[in-house]
């Protein structure tokens, strides 16, 4: 018999292994698979003895496992995540939901087919920062929403089978469509490879159903570590700094006449609860929807708008 605390985890590479230790904090994790013994030996060392090993498809079988959590690399995601539904078992996928449009939605189609819980490991919209800027713009404190830019900035990880733009792009998309409760749309885009391989630095703009412009800026080739997220609307404006515990917040009424002169606006800090780890917070989500049917935050469905413009935006 199943349990809804029982989570099996595939893939224990960089992000799996944090995937790993929060599922075992919260008790959930019941087994591991990944087709790297060096890295099993690696996670042997650092969760109990009690878990077991197991080889991919005799974890996907398992009939104790109600659910999956799938961090492998992402042109795997189709093939291991069907296996995982046709076995009838929910799946968290780390983003993107895969590299292919009719791939993402034949997962899709199958899950809601089948009720299965289907969830995007699309973090930034579990993380407190952006839940607070939510609440903001639902109290409609920055006025209309004119302007919304993001920095993706870091060193590697250089991938050789999926570009910036499907490595970095899937976080920015999938937050400014929530915090806008919109779909987006491709207005334009280019990237370059300036080293031989993938494309490691783009810029992309997007617009809203509401007519906000989006500026999305991502590299892996940047010599120091940036996310800069920046919301500007005709009332109010926002900065938030990735690892600041505060939001920077800036009057910018554009509507009033003393700000006519374009002076620098001043800034205050609006401080958010830091303590709130945007993984466990998608991990409870999706045991939640798990148990009652329900559909997350970060559903398939919502995964599938992303990978379709990402898709638009690789041309």
């Amino acid at each position: 018999m199943h349990n809804s605390n029982n989570i099996g985890h595939i893939g224990c590479g960089y992000w799996g292994k944090n995937i790993i230790k929060t599922l075992y904090e919260m008790e959930c994790l019941y087994g591991i698979a990944d087709t790297n013994q060096e890295s099993l030996d690696d996670i042997r060392k650092n969760v109990s003895k009690d878990i077991p090993f197991y080889d991919t498809d005799t974890l996907i079988a398992s009939s104790e496992l109600k659910a999956i959590t799938l961090a492998t690399p992402a042109e795997t995601h189709y093939e291991i995540g069907m296996k995982i539904l046709e076995s009838g078992k929910n799946l968290y996928v780390e983003k993107p939901l895969t590299l292919n449009f009719n791939e993402a939605k034949n997962m899709v189609d199958y899950a809601h087919k089948n009720k299965l819980t289907l969830q995007v490991g699309h973090l930034m919209i579990y993380h407190p920062a952006f839940k607070k800027l939510k609440d903001l713009i639902k109290k409609d404190y920055f006025g209309k929403i004119l302007y919304i830019f993001s920095n993706r900035l870091k060193w590697g990880k250089v991938r050789d089978f999926e570009n910036v733009i499907w490595s970095f792009a899937p976080h920015d998309i999938s937050m400014i469509s929530y915090l806008l409760d919109s779909k987006l749309q491709l207005e334009n885009a280019y990237s370059k490879k300036l080293i031989p391989g993938t494309e490691d630095t783009a810029h992309i703009f997007l617009s809203s159903n509401s007519g906000t412009h989006c500026h999305i800026n991502c590299s892996w080739l940047n010599p120091f570590k940036e996310f800069k997220f920046c919301i500007v609307g005709d009332k109010q404006s926002a900065v938030y700094d990735d690892g600041n515990d505060f939001i920077s917040i800036f009057e910018t009424d554009l509507l009033s006449s003393s700000n006519s002169q374009w002076e620098a606006p001043g800034f205050e800090k609006l401080q958010f609860d830091n303590s709130i780890k945007p993984l466990t917070a998608a991990l409870e989500d999706f045991i939640t929807s798990c148990d009652n049917l329900t559909v997350p935050l970060a559903s398939g469905r919502n995964g599938l708008e992303v990978v379709k413009l990402l898709e638009c935006i690789n041309g």
